[in-house]
């Protein structure tokens, strides 16, 4: 289960694969990385972020695409955001980013609990570049 990411790390099949198997129902946003940042290190990490507007887009760290890095780590970051797309075709009025209904809905990928684990343990060395 924690096998790391085949480098270099496909981003578009990545996000395909989570997509199909859990928002197909959804229409397929863009995907990009991040800018390049010097290798230095990090107080905090943002693994990915999703933009709505002007077109629907998951903008992901490059940190992700290492050998160490778990796969379903990568793909619980997908998700992640997927889920924010989810909301954004579903809004609720007055909702916030991380709703009840949005960590509903996180909580869904099969192993966001190891995801999560996984992400707790290796978090420093994320910030240490």
């Amino acid at each position: 289960l924690l096998e790391p990411v085949t480098v270099p790390f496909d981003l578009t099949n990545a996000l395909r694969f989570v997509h199909g198997a859990w928002f197909a129902h959804l229409s397929l946003p863009e995907i990009r990385w991040g800018r390049q940042s010097p290798q230095r290190t990090l107080g905090s990490i943002r693994f990915a972020c999703y933009r709505s507007r002007p077109q629907a887009v998951i903008v992901v760290n490059r940190r992700i695409a290492q050998p160490w890095v778990a796969k379903i780590f990568a793909e619980h970051v997908l998700y992640h955001e997927l889920c924010h797309h989810a909301q954004v075709n579903a809004p609720l009025r007055g909702e916030s980013p991380h709703s009840q209904r949005f960590r509903r809905w996180e909580s869904q990928y099969p192993h966001h609990a190891l995801a999560i684990e996984w992400e707790r343990r290796h978090l420093e060395r994320f910030l240490h570049g």
